[in-house]
């Protein structure tokens, strides 16, 4: 036993000392190394591909578009499907709200991805498209017809959707955060803001990607009047959000409702650019503007409120501060007066309204 493992060692060091002593011909060639993440991409069968579809948050998503593009075990023909599928479900969960429609020639789609891209395309309009008897089913076929719910008020299609997120939540075949968001959307819709913002923060506090849970959960601190819980929830979504006018018009009220008013005017005046008749929006700006005294351009919102609040308090007390700002006291003293009339105990009418009266008039008033 010795002898053999003194002569093996010899061998050894005589192959060695061989190879040191015998020049290489390519020596200044380097090896090519694959990224082992890349490795694992393309290595994504089909059926992990719809696991990360249906989970059904903002990485995994992401994680299911780059996987299929690089995975050597989609067969090519059944990629462009897939990919539609991916796009079709980002879009219904995260904007831009469309209706979906196929980017790509559908021919050769297989019947069991055609079936569910007809379900996207459905759902986008508000409807379910139940798969055909005799049809192979998927895991995204039992789930894609939930999505309908973010896309109509209907009842019944609602309580539809609301059975396949259930029954898809139940039956354990994968996880996925597509069935507590259609909860969520439904307690929304329905006006159970108590119910919706469990959902939602409970969505947050699993999936911190998942940023539509927290702009919602922001929208429903606002209108509950929890002003500074709202900012702070959009907040963190603004570096995500900051091109979508949606977000923008919540982000500033929040910001004006707790009376920030130098970092709100921007994005007032950005979400004002996709909706100039909005009377939230005016109402913020105009009063942001009246509050660093820029009265003049404050008019122009004052007037797009008017037109649509003609009888709003914020309307009357925002014309009434702007005319007087301009040093129109006979016309502020109008509106202060129209303003007390219709709200006699508002003690903020009452100061306006006293002040404009022991001022009396100017030179040339």
């Amino acid at each position: 036993m010795k002898a053999r493992l003194v002569r093996g060692f010899f061998l050894l060091s005589a192959a060695a000392a061989m190879a040191a002593m015998t020049p290489v011909a390519h020596a200044q060639s380097s090896l090519v190394m694959t990224a082992p993440e890349t490795v694992v991409r393309s290595l994504y069968p089909r059926s992990e591909l719809e696991k990360l579809i249906v989970l059904g948050t903002p990485e995994s998503l992401a994680k299911a578009k780059e996987g299929l593009a690089n995975s050597r075990l989609v067969p090519p023909d059944e990629k462009p499907a897939l990919d539609e599928i991916i796009r079709g479900v980002s879009s219904m969960l995260y904007g831009p709200s469309e209706i979906f429609s196929i980017g790509t020639d559908s021919k050769h789609f297989t019947k069991r991805d055609s079936v569910a891209i007809a379900q996207l395309i459905d759902a986008s309009r508000g409807k379910i498209f139940a798969v055909p008897q005799g049809t192979d089913t998927s895991m995204l076929t039992e789930l894609l017809p939930a999505l309908a719910v973010f896309r109509t008020e209907d009842r019944e299609i609602v309580r539809v959707a609301n059975e396949y997120a259930d029954r898809f939540e139940s039956s354990g075949i994968a996880p996925s955060v597509i069935p507590d968001l259609v909860r969520a959307k439904i307690a929304k819709s329905a006006g159970d803001w108590a119910k919706a913002y469990a959902i939602y923060e409970k969505i947050a506090g699993r999936y911190s990607d998942v940023w539509i849970a927290r702009f919602e959960l922001g929208c429903i601190a606002y209108r509950r009047g929890f002003y500074a819980e709202a900012e702070a929830y959009l907040s963190s979504v603004h570096p995500l959000r900051s091109q979508d006018p949606k977000f923008l018009a919540a982000y500033a009220s929040a910001l004006y409702q707790n009376a920030r008013f130098a970092d709100a005017e921007p994005i007032v005046r950005r979400a004002l650019e996709s909706d100039p008749a909005n009377p939230d929006l005016a109402t913020a700006l105009a009063h942001i503007l009246i509050d660093r005294n820029a009265f003049q351009e404050a008019q122009t919102y004052v007037d797009t409120l008017g037109r649509k609040r003609p009888g709003d308090r914020s309307y009357l007390y925002l014309k009434t501060m702007q005319l007087k700002g301009l040093g129109r006291r006979e016309e502020a003293l109008r509106w202060a007066r129209r303003a007390f009339q219709q709200y006699p105990r508002d003690p903020e009418f009452m100061v306006v309204l006293a002040g404009l009266l022991f001022a009396g008039p100017k030179d040339g008033q």
